[in-house]
């Protein structure tokens, strides 16, 4: 089994929607729940590849990728950029009367129709990240190799912080950034803030 990882490259962007929709159910594939398979990846990749593709790392599986690492290093920015920017064209595409095949899926077009700034509540720090793996390269050091990596960009940026969301329903993954160093921060929504300082 051959694992590397590498910048992302425009010709991973099919995969990232694979990947993105295969762990969009906490963590779990959520490919039978969604009538548009996009969605997740409109709310949870794209804007990070559009934004700023320079912060997006790939794990590959014989030269495949089945994991990512995306983020911004202006949390802020982001967020006014994703609300005025990003949203409107997906409020076009899919207003609030699309018809959903479930929960998940309906609470993901709730999001695109709820202010960028409310997903996040104040940014505790500048950056924040996002990461998805496949069961295939899970449990390997991957996703710790990935943070540690995405780590030293921001490093190059002088950036010291970096917090993450995790739904509390993802036990796995509250458990994987404790052991990287990561502190749960009071919450005022349903998502667990786990920061990380670094010099």
């Amino acid at each position: 089994m051959n694992i590397t990882i590498r910048p992302y490259q425009s010709g991973d962007i099919t995969h990232v929607q694979q990947i993105c929709l295969r762990t969009a159910a906490s963590g779990t594939d959520a490919t039978t729940l969604f009538f548009n398979s996009s969605i997740p990846a409109e709310l949870f990749a794209f804007p990070y590849l559009s934004y700023d593709a320079s912060l997006c790392l790939v794990a590959c599986l014989d030269n495949i990728p089945h994991g990512y690492i995306l983020g911004t290093a202006d949390s802020e920015k982001f967020i006014e950029w994703m609300e005025h920017k990003w949203l409107p064209r997906l409020r076009s595409i899919f207003p609030a009367d699309t018809v959903s095949c479930s929960p998940v899926e309906r609470s993901f077009l709730n999001l695109i129709h709820t202010p960028a700034p409310s997903w996040f509540n104040s940014p505790p720090c500048p950056a924040h990240l996002h990461i998805d793996l496949l069961p295939a390269v899970q449990r390997q050091r991957v996703g710790s190799k990935l943070v540690n990596q995405f780590i030293k960009l921001l490093q190059q940026q002088n950036i010291s912080q970096v917090y993450v969301d995790v739904s509390p329903r993802n036990r796995g993954a509250k458990q994987f950034y404790t052991a990287l160093g990561f502190t749960t921060l009071p919450a005022t929504n349903p998502s667990s803030v786990m920061i990380k300082n670094f010099s």
